[in-house]
């Protein structure tokens, strides 16, 4: 696969994971331009609802933040589209979990069509382990969707394959994911 230049990474965090009653409390992304971050987008979702402290633990999003930063969800998924734009946009798992989640949380975005212009590299870093050829979004739909014993292909076991440094980003928070799924995907996509 050839590597872009110009695309949009994004990310979110939620209070489980259970797309039709779970709720995403974070938003991130990073739009990449001729291979550089020229900016971000991070909003705090304030469902009115208590976050669980499993998930605090994990991310560091509790109550009191939500409570001090977070905002109307409606507003923020309309400014986090605005922010994709039309762009390709790239993350990690992001057919499989980011989106139908997106979609669980927010139904009448099932219009926008997000399949059609992604790049998911948790599809095409399994793939490089597998040595498989993705040729489609329905490729990338089928090989996040089997499981084959053995192979890992988390944000962590490929940051550990490509020598990324995860110190330098606050993991599983939307906007060090991106950080961390960009440098995946420049890996991913060099030319060797």
């Amino acid at each position: 696969m050839k590597q872009l230049q110009n695309y949009t990474v994004f990310d979110i965090e939620t209070t489980g994971f259970s797309g039709t009653k779970d709720k995403i409390t974070e938003l991130g992304a990073i739009k990449v331009r001729e291979g550089k971050i020229i900016a971000t987008f991070n909003a705090l979702l304030d469902w009115k609802i208590p976050i669980p402290k499993h998930i605090t633990e994990i991310t560091h999003i509790d109550n009191a933040l939500i409570d001090a930063e977070g905002i109307n969800p409606d507003f923020a998924i309309e400014e986090f589209v605005h922010f994709l734009s039309l762009d390709t946009i790239i993350g990690h798992n992001v057919l499989k979990f980011d989106i139908p989640f997106i979609l669980g949380n927010f139904p009448g975005l099932h219009l926008l069509n997000f399949d059609s212009r992604t790049i998911d590299t948790a599809a095409l870093y399994k793939a490089k382990k597998l040595n498989l050829e993705l040729v489609s979004v329905q490729d990338m739909k089928d090989i996040l969707g089997k499981v084959y014993y053995g192979v890992k292909y988390s944000v962590d076991t490929a940051c550990i394959e490509f020598n990324i440094d995860k110190t330098k980003v606050s993991q599983h928070r939307a906007l060090g994911d991106c950080v961390l799924t960009k440098q995946i995907y420049e890996n991913l996509t060099a030319i060797n």
